[in-house]
């Protein structure tokens, strides 16, 4: 049941930084410079910058292809993402049933009852 608490926080806490992020992140379109699994992305700031940064996944297309990119003007390099929905939301959405899952699972009386090998031996 921690688990699941500790997972729905995490959620939490991601969701409202996501939140807080792009209400005010900066916007343009970035061009996929390398597609592998974590594919490096490129684009321009507003004040004529160029940036590449790495996407942590939740993005799979192919070199050349434009994606939405936000960032801090601040620092661009240390903050661009990819501005699609997977990319920002899937995390927060994925530890979300995960965590209902390990809290409310333990309310309803599911038990996980772990035996050794040595215990299933001598039952037999």
């Amino acid at each position: 049941m921690i688990i699941g608490l500790a997972a729905l926080a995490a959620a939490g806490v991601l969701a409202v930084r996501t939140a807080l992020f792009l209400s005010h992140a900066a916007r343009t379109t970035g061009v996929v410079s390398d597609p592998r699994q974590h594919p490096k992305i490129r684009f321009t700031t507003a004040e004529g910058k160029a940036v590449e940064f790495v996407q942590n996944g939740w993005v799979s297309r192919p070199a050349g292809a434009p994606v939405p990119v936000a960032y801090d003007p601040r620092d661009p390099a240390g903050t661009a993402q990819v501005a699609t929905f997977w990319a920002c939301w899937g995390l927060p959405l994925w530890l979300l049933p995960m965590g209902l899952a390990f809290t409310l699972l333990p309310l309803f009386g599911f038990q996980a009852e772990f035996r050794g090998s040595r215990d299933a031996e001598a039952e037999t």
